[in-house]
């Protein structure tokens, strides 16, 4: 049905436009919506080409059409039908209504016409009398204020009686113009003169100091000011009055204590201080301030007059408002738990559309109260924009929220402490390492771990406020990324401090005269307790801060940048005291910083060891006279086996700490290590034969000065035995070579210390490995005999048989003993 539509549709626009081709006859014969349209050919043609099944269907699809043009046919003579009954019940009607409108319309003519008659002879009747009308008014009006004026001063007694301020000042000023126009008048004289006396009354009641409570001063200072009365003095008193009755608000408030809720606090406070403050700054702009506004509007220069007075009004409210800061400081500072529950929140302050997820935060409630507090001091400072409290608020609002993050990072920081101090009991278990104790490596592994993860723990909960605190503080982006960036930064350099005081314990627990700290930053900081600083101890911290320079802090340093929020374009940073705003934290330094205090404990074990060693060469060298021996020496002082023992314990203990079971001090290789020596032992004595004598004092200069700098502790101390024991080794003998030049030698002292470094040399440098630690030990052994030659009375050295002799059989009982 549609097709042939369309194609009749078609078929029409083209005969309209002319546009029609010309059909074939054939063809028109068979369209059935042709004009040339012949039944028999179309039917004909049909049977021709269709199938039974097509002839069926298209049987079918006419009779329906057939059918469904009849109903429309049938439906458009009804409605057709419906529409003229309908017109005929209308054009019944209008011909009834027409009739009747034509009386209506000229009854209404009829009374327009007599209405406009009686109301031109009633102007014309009451015309005369108008003009007198209008005076009698104007006379009526004129004794109304006579009559007030004359009752002026009973009404302003009255007043003034009963304490009604307001209403005397009100009436007095709507009287005031017209008495000074007609004072040459003797009676409007005497009421002048009547009610400005009262009004001086008035004025020195308003002026009287502590006249009531804060309402009764503004007001009091209100009405002055519209009396042309208030001078310098009232506002000073004016000043002076309510900056001691803020301040006693305020202490009342303080006094209370902490409050069920941050919440419930700030609501009191506000209403009972900042709402008259409030009112307070009103006054102030209004009355104090009017000057200065129309000074910025016209852009006028201002006397020194006026900027002292100016700066009188501006002082007085930022003093007020510090006050204000001052009641909410120590509320605020506490945890984000207790500003209160989120149900309360949402109730009072409202939800501005927040998601669930934003408002089920733990910091939802701290950060939705803050701005409560901004938007309330915002309020307040629409009276006095040019104090801008609104951007101390602001500052003070960061400085809570930096609290708040010190809170998280001072948890962390007690977790360090608590950490160390485990770690400390099960590095010191075994302390007698030469039975055999825990490795300190795997504890430190472990305790790195555990310092990595309480960080990632905190950075896990800045994470959080921070996405609360930017649903709420958009424009605050870059505080909290700063403020975090630095905690974190302060956290390590706290570490790292930490660390290296327990190398040096003097300096760690007590402080230096005249170094105390404000209250402020002894709370805020944590000392860790104090741990015995043992050799193992300081071993298990440098292992500690090598793990976390090696990677721990890469990780932490990742893991905060992926958290924090990147710095907007439009975002504030307000200034806070700790000074992170604009701030980049250099955490790469950082590290290396804690790779170095590890390479320093590492140093500061060598030197414990090495000052073990020290005492014992110190105590053997006071012990001797040196200068008196009379008889040639038949072996080498005890002092030097006590070294060479000294040093086969302190390998083995750094050994064991470090668990390092290679170690030339522990089991089988210590004994593998001893048939060696025993070959070195016999090498080195043909290697001795034969010393030169000693050269003049001017050439052992010279040479000294042009020798090779032999550095005690190497750049990087490797963490094994053996370089511990080539450092305290070093040590020793260059301390034990200072000390013999302190010394005077006789011939037979020159052949003790002979003895004594030939001893050194033959076992000590077994302990050594070859190449640049070996020359340097044989270097300083050296430069020990040359000293020693330096110092003598009489330079005469020993025999090498002998010498090797007595090394040879001091070197096995040494041995022995060592087992």
């Amino acid at each position: 049905m549609t097709d042939h539509g369309m194609i009749r549709m078609k078929e029409l626009l083209s005969s309209y436009y002319g546009l029609q081709d010309e059909e074939k006859s054939e063809q028109q014969e068979c369209n059935i919506d042709s004009s040339g349209y012949n039944s028999e050919t179309y039917v004909k043609k049909l049977l021709e080409t269709r199938g039974l099944n097509e002839l069926l269907t298209i049987d079918a699809q006419m009779i329906c059409e057939i059918k469904e043009l009849d109903t429309k046919m049938q439906m458009l003579v009804y409605e057709n039908y419906h529409k003229f009954i309908n017109a005929t019940d209308t054009i019944r009607r209008m011909k009834n209504n027409v009739a009747s409108m034509e009386k209506e319309a000229e009854r209404v003519v009829t009374s327009m016409d007599r209405i406009t008659t009686k109301s031109e002879s009633m102007n014309m009747a009451l015309a005369p009398h108008r003009s007198k009308v209008e005076k009698l008014i104007g006379v009526r009006r004129l004794l109304r204020r006579f009559e007030f004026i004359f009752e002026l001063p009973q009404r302003l007694n009255t007043a003034v009686k009963q304490k009604e301020y307001t209403n005397a000042t009100q009436y007095y000023l709507l009287a005031r113009r017209i008495l000074k126009r007609y004072e040459h008048i003797l009676s409007f004289k005497t009421i002048q003169v009547q009610a400005e006396k009262i009004i001086d009354q008035l004025e020195r009641l308003l002026k009287k100091p502590n006249v009531g409570h804060d309402t009764r001063i503004c007001e009091a200072v209100i009405l002055l000011h519209q009396l042309d009365a208030c001078s310098n003095e009232i506002r000073d008193q004016f000043f002076e009055w309510h900056h001691t009755y803020f301040k006693r608000e305020v202490a009342v408030f303080k006094s209370q204590g902490q409050s069920a809720s941050v919440l419930d606090f700030l609501q009191r406070y506000n209403a009972v201080v900042l709402s008259k403050m409030d009112r307070v700054f009103s006054v102030c702009k209004t009355h104090f301030m009017s000057q200065i506004v129309s000074r910025k509007q016209s852009s006028t220069s201002c006397k020194p007059s006026d900027a002292t007075r100016d700066d009188l009004v501006l002082n007085f409210v930022e003093d007020l408002f510090a006050l204000y800061l001052e009641g909410c400081s120590m509320q605020f500072r506490r945890p984000h738990t207790e500003y209160g529950p989120t149900v309360e929140v949402t109730d009072v302050l409202q939800d501005d559309g927040l998601s669930s997820d934003i408002v089920g935060s733990e910091y939802f409630v701290f950060m939705r109260v803050m701005k409560h507090f901004v938007l309330q001091v915002k309020l307040a400072d629409s009276s006095m924009p040019m104090c801008g409290l609104v951007g101390n608020a602001t500052e003070f609002v960061s400085g809570c929220m930096h609290f708040q993050i010190k809170g998280v990072f001072r948890k962390l920081r007690e977790g360090t402490g608590h950490l160390f101090a485990s770690s400390h009991g099960n590095v010191c278990l075994g302390r007698d390492l030469s039975e055999g104790g825990q490795s300190v490596v795997p504890l430190a592994q472990e305790s790195a771990k555990g310092v990595i993860d309480m960080m990632h723990k905190v950075l896990q909960q800045m994470k959080a406020m921070t996405e609360t605190g930017l649903s709420i503080f958009p424009e605050f982006s870059r505080l909290f990324s700063d403020l975090v960036q630095g905690e974190f930064y302060d956290f390590l350099k706290w570490f790292n401090a930490m660390v290296l005081r327990y190398a040096e314990p003097k300096r760690a627990f007590t402080r230096p005269d005249g170094q105390l700290g404000t209250r402020h930053e002894e709370q805020d900081s944590i000392i860790l307790p104090w741990l015995e600083p043992t050799p193992q101890f300081l071993l298990f911290l440098s292992c500690m801060c090598q793990e976390l320079s090696a990677g721990g802090i890469d990780e932490c340093m990742r893991g905060l940048i992926e958290r924090l929020p990147a710095p907007t374009s439009a975002s504030k940073c307000p200034d806070n005291e700790s000074g992170h705003s604009h701030r980049t934290h250099d955490v790469t330094q950082m590290i290396e910083v804690i790779r170095k205090s590890s390479a320093e404990l590492l140093e500061h074990v060598a030197k414990q060891y090495g000052n073990q060693l020290c005492i014992i060469i110190q105590n053997g060298l006071a012990a001797t006279s040196w200068a008196d021996m009379n008889e040639e020496p038949r072996s080498v002082q005890e002092m030097m086996a006590l070294i060479v023992e000294a040093t086969f314990r302190f390998g083995k203990e750094v050994a064991l700490a470090l668990g390092d079971e290679q170690s030339i001090f522990i089991g089988s290789n210590g004994h593998a290590a001893q048939r060696d020596f025993h070959r070195r032992t016999s090498a080195l004595r043909s290697r001795n034969a034969g010393v030169a004598a000693a050269t003049s004092g001017m050439q052992l200069d010279v040479d000294r000065i042009f020798a090779r700098k032999l550095h005690i502790f190497p750049s990087q101390l490797e963490l094994s035995a053996e370089a511990f024991v080539e450092t305290m080794l070093k040590m020793c003998v260059k301390a034990f070579s200072e000390w013999v030049r302190l010394l005077e030698l006789s011939k037979f002292g020159l052949q003790q210390i002979q003895l004594d470094a030939e001893f050194l040399y033959n076992i000590l440098m077994y302990l050594v490995a070859t190449g640049e630690a070996k020359e340097e030990v044989e270097s300083l052994l050296s430069d020990l005999l040359s000293n020693a030659r330096a110092r003598a009375i009489e330079d005469v050295l020993m025999d090498r048989s002998n010498v090797a002799a007595i090394v040879s059989t001091k070197s096995t009982q040494t041995l022995s003993r060592l087992g």
